[in-house]
């Protein structure tokens, strides 16, 4: 039901027929921008959408333990308000390094989000895709657990990659799909 309001609202049956793009009914029901014939699978929305709920579960837990750690330290007058009113770096050490690690489930995170959403609305997301984002978000887990204790770059580094690399991989899919379906 999701998926057909989003269509209306974004037009994609509209875009779909106008790009020339072809549609099929398969197990999952119709599919712009897949040949006929194509035997795979759409993921079905819930299952696209719990990484996503996983990441976004992990920025608030973040956000949370910042804002909560940061009023903390003006509390017990670690840091006066005046101090850190306009995002200066005047936070003790913990903070900042939960803070940091807050922010960074802004930067990256955010392709994943519209990638996601873009995979759904042109309904390209498939087991591939499900995989990557699980891969993706674990990735952003590991990196967080890392960061947040250790914090050795060493090792934070390939954990890193790897995400980078599997959000790399689902955009270039997602691209070639679509590139595929418009010339198709």
């Amino acid at each position: 039901m999701g998926l057909a309001i989003a269509g209306k609202v974004l037009g994609s049956r509209a875009l779909a027929h106008a790009g020339g793009i072809r549609e099929y009914r398969g197990a999952g029901g119709r599919h712009a921008g897949r040949p006929r014939g194509q035997g795979e699978i759409s993921m079905s929305m819930q299952a696209m959408l719990m990484p996503v709920f996983a990441q976004v579960a992990l920025t608030f837990v973040l956000l949370f333990w910042m804002q909560f750690l940061r009023l903390r330290a003006v509390r017990r007058g670690l840091v006066p308000a005046y101090a850190v009113a306009l995002r200066e770096p005047n936070w003790p050490a913990r903070v900042t390094q939960i803070g940091n690690d807050y922010h960074k489930q802004l930067e990256k995170p955010l392709l994943f989000y519209v990638l996601i959403l873009l995979a759904m609305v042109t309904q390209t997301a498939d087991s591939i895709l499900l995989v990557l984002s699980w891969l993706f978000v674990a990735s952003r887990f590991v990196h967080a657990y890392i960061h947040l204790t250790t914090n050795r770059i060493g090792a934070r580094a390939p954990v890193f990659l790897v995400g980078a690399i599997g959000l790399a991989l689902m955009w270039i899919i997602v691209a070639a799909r679509l590139t595929i379906a418009f010339t198709g």
